[in-house]
């Protein structure tokens, strides 16, 4: 029979009655069914009255509106498949089982809180929904048998109503504290059960839409014990006869999700979990099922635990995600530094060209030598280990040796951009408390009131010639992995800037791993034209020199045109060129406008904005000899994520890749627990990539955070850092596609 004209308890009903009809039919004997008093026509009567003449309904139907007021539209439930436009009722259904020990404890859960287990189930999951989807308020629909009144409880008919129990989950809440909250909240949702759910969609002013059911989209179906639960031995209803119950299978589903619970009178608790084939794939289901039971597990051994922190992924998930995806094979030189791999091209290729700015080169040898001598002359002015040093030079050859010769005094280099406003400027000098600063001529009078200590004016004639004077011998090596190797300032976009500091294990470490993933031989030519204050920069001048590579530097205020990059690339030879999407694409236009040649590039690294599937078309189409990467990571963790680009169309989004194998990398939720794979969360870094922290003590402590995933002895001057609110999401493979 169709459940417009019945509900569930009127199959209680039918069976109760046949099972007399049958038993007296065999014993010979008149039928003894209920009186029925009255009809379901009487019934449908008394509730159309109530709309005209009871107060009590409309004392309901004010609690309905007050309860269900500022309630979310939708739940923000992560899905496989994007909601269809038009509600589809397509489903599966999963089985799974609560066995009696588990059972009889969460029951005990629930009396310790004056709860049913309805309640109980309800409260768990509720914080199943909570941990995947982080909305902190939770409509859950529920069925009620609405057979308040002795007359209806032996009619056949359709007298079910929904009623809607609204969770809100905070911070400091308990799992018993949630329990109570949920006892409390169905309590008085029974209290008002009179008012039809239909006639609450049509008075609440709910958002409807075509494609989701109204107020709530996921339901909790309790069953209560009875006759038809027993076994298939059983002989108690129709005598002499064996009963099995026909399980069918189910290819619907009317909400997104229905979680049936059917417990036994053995003290087991049946359950199922009914979805929307439209929205999710089975095996997201089968995850969920070990999520529910996980969370039912932990809120009986925990249950003055915080709901927000309660455990809820499988001990494989949580060591994938701890150790699998973290556990890379290091193919690098642990304990050399760039300056030592840097000698080693000066020593192997002196006179390969390693710089070139216009028609000026400065060899290996040359560049070595002329960074030697930068270094002896900070040294006399008390350059040393962790000391900062500002460089406040356009891009040129004096830049590069800058850089390289304060690394050699020991010292960490801080660039600022030239074209920085002096307030800006000022405000950065201010923070730092730099000793020696390193500019040039045509920006010394921007120096003026901001900076009054040691000033090296690198183009001045006097300070060109005490410099040349200085030996060319490198210094001693009194650099240790722990040393600042340079500062750099964040943009401020989101606040104030940032002093970012990295050590020198951090710099080889990186540079290493970016060799491991992006092969740059001493046959490539590479583009300088990022701004020096931004980690790019580092990728670009240092990987270069890393590996014997050429830099090739464009002219200052150029790297805002693409005509200008083209121009250069073409002109110079380039072969790897670090950009943005959306330069990339300007590149491109210009490439496919002017029907240009292929340029000469082989390696084209882009990141800091997300990367299309169409630009990678567009790319591929136009430079097909080249490899595109897509790389992610800030600041505080250079290029965190790499991944080898492919021209696939089926594609909706670009991953950002694998980590590079000297960082810890972990998906986590806004209240740094682990997340299920797929689950939308935030990225966190750990490992040797990481920043030491901020040259603001403060904020170091508050943002680089001791690493709870680690073991005692791992957590040794290792940190976590949240790097981004940036949605990633995990997979099997490791990869991580933006959301």
């Amino acid at each position: 029979m169709h459940h417009i004209i019945m509900d569930g308890w009127s199959v209680q009903v039918i069976a109760a009655e046949f099972s007399e009809l049958y038993n007296a039919a065999l014993e010979k004997r008149k039928p003894i069914l209920p009186e029925l008093k009255i009809q379901y026509v009487d019934y449908a009567i008394w509730q159309q009255a109530l709309f005209t003449n009871d107060v009590s309904i409309q004392n309901q139907i004010a609690f309905w509106k007050e309860n269900l007021k500022n309630k979310p539209d939708i739940l923000n439930f992560p899905t496989d498949y994007d909601r269809p436009e038009i509600l589809s009722f397509n489903g599966e259904i999963i089985n799974f089982k609560i066995h009696k020990e588990e059972a009889l404890k969460l029951r005990d859960l629930g009396r310790s809180s004056d709860a049913t287990l309805f309640m109980t189930f309800m409260a768990a999951f509720q914080i199943l929904l909570y941990r995947y989807s982080l909305q902190e308020d939770i409509l859950v629909g529920i069925p009620i048998a609405n057979r308040n009144n002795k007359q209806i409880e032996n009619l056949i008919g359709f007298f079910v109503n929904t009623l809607v129990i609204r969770g809100r989950i905070s911070e400091d809440l308990t799992v018993r504290d949630f329990i109570r909250q949920i006892r409390q909240t169905s309590l008085a949702a029974y209290g008002n059960q009179d008012v039809p759910f239909e006639y609450l969609v049509e008075h609440l002013e709910v958002v409807r839409r075509i494609n989701q059911n109204p107020i709530f989209q996921v339901m909790l179906a309790f069953n209560q014990e009875n006759n038809l639960n027993e076994s298939p031995d059983d002989t108690s209803i129709l005598n002499g006869l064996h009963l099995k119950r026909i399980e069918t299978e189910y290819h619907t589903s009317q909400f997104d999700l229905t979680f049936h619970v059917f417990p036994q009178k053995n003290g087991e608790i049946d359950c199922s979990l009914e979805f929307s084939t439209n929205l999710f794939k089975r095996q997201t289901i089968q995850r969920m099922t070990k999520h529910f039971k996980n969370t039912i597990e932990n809120m009986i051994l925990y249950p003055d635990h915080l709901v927000t922190h309660l455990p809820m992924l499988t001990k494989e998930e949580v060591e994938a995600q701890l150790y699998t995806r973290n556990k890379m094979e290091i193919f690098f030189q642990k304990d050399k530094l760039f300056l030592h791999l840097f000698d080693e091209q000066v020593e192997k290729i002196p006179e390969n060209i390693a710089v070139q700015f216009g028609d000026k080169k400065l060899t290996y040898k040359e560049l070595d030598q002329k960074s030697n001598q930068i270094a002896w002359h900070l040294k006399e002015l008390n350059a040393g280990q962790d000391i900062p040093i500002i460089i406040y030079l356009k891009r040129s050859l004096d830049l590069i040796t800058a850089m390289v010769g304060v690394m050699k005094s020991g010292s960490a280099f801080l660039p600022i951009d030239s074209d920085y406003p002096v307030k800006r400027l000022k405000t950065i000098i201010e923070d730092i408390h730099a000793p020696i600063l390193i500019t040039q001529k045509s920006l010394k009078e921007r120096l003026k009131h901001i900076y009054d200590r040691d000033m090296v004016v690198i183009d001045d004639s006097e300070t060109k010639q005490i410099i040349s004077s200085q030996s060319v011998r490198p210094l001693k090596d009194n650099i240790a992995k722990h040393n600042l190797a340079y500062i750099i300032y964040t943009s401020g976009s989101t606040g104030n800037p940032k002093g970012i500091l990295q050590k020198h294990e951090t710099l080889s470490h990186f540079l290493q791993s970016m060799q491991e993933r992006i092969q740059i031989t001493e046959h490539d030519i590479v583009l300088q034209h990022t701004t020096i204050t931004f980690d790019i920069s580092v990728e670009e001048i240092f990987h270069t020199l890393m590996k014997g590579a050429k830099l090739s530097i464009l002219e200052p205020g150029m790297e805002k045109f693409a005509d200008a990059i083209i121009e250069h690339i073409r002109n110079n030879g380039c072969t790897v060129l670090h950009t943005v999407p959306s330069m990339m694409k300007g590149i491109l236009e210009i490439v496919e406008k002017k029907e240009l040649a292929g340029l000469p590039l082989n390696k084209v690294l882009v990141g800091g904005e997300a990367l299309t599937i169409d630009l990678v078309e567009k790319f591929y189409n136009h430079l097909p000899k080249a490899v595109l990467y897509n790389v992610y990571g800030p600041a505080e963790a250079p290029y965190t994520t790499t991944w080898k680009c492919e021209n696939n169309k089926s594609q909706k989004t670009m991953p950002i890749g694998k980590q590079l194998p000297h960082l810890s990398l972990y998906i986590l939720d806004k209240n740094r627990q682990l997340i299920p794979e797929g689950i939308a969360g935030e990225v966190w870094v750990g490992g040797t990539g990481l920043a030491i922290g901020y040259t603001d003590e403060k904020l170091t402590k508050e943002r680089f955070l001791e690493n709870s995933f680690l073991t005692e002895e791992e957590k040794v001057r290792k940190k976590i850092q949240n790097v981004t609110s940036q949605k990633v999401c995990g997979r099997k493979d490791a990869t991580m596609p933006r959301q």
